[in-house]
């Protein structure tokens, strides 16, 4: 069930993407889902997509770092993440 519940949200996450190419927030999406899939290079991918769109786009900062962290590329993952923490810093709101 779990898996299918999986390629449920890809396909709805796909059907987005279609409808709108510039949605930072169905490539942030799909770039979690990647990740708990151990996908990992697919993840970064998504996360890059949406920073092309959007540079500020936060989410895509962490979602990256963690993705970077399982591929052991540690310099990436510690830059995503002083990036985002920066930028959130006195900025209690997640990103709309």
């Amino acid at each position: 069930a779990r898996m299918g519940a999986a390629n449920s949200a890809l396909k709805d996450y796909e059907q987005a993407l279609i409808m709108d190419r510039k949605n930072v927030f169905a490539y942030v999406a799909r770039a979690s889902l990647y990740n708990k899939q151990g996908d990992y290079d697919r993840a970064i991918e998504d996360c890059n997509q949406a920073l092309e769109i959007k540079p500020d786009f936060l989410d895509a900062y962490r979602v990256r770092s963690l993705a970077f962290a399982h591929k052991k590329q540690y310099k990436e993952c510690l830059d995503d993440c002083n990036f985002y923490l920066m930028q959130s810093k006195g900025n209690d709101k997640r990103q709309a």
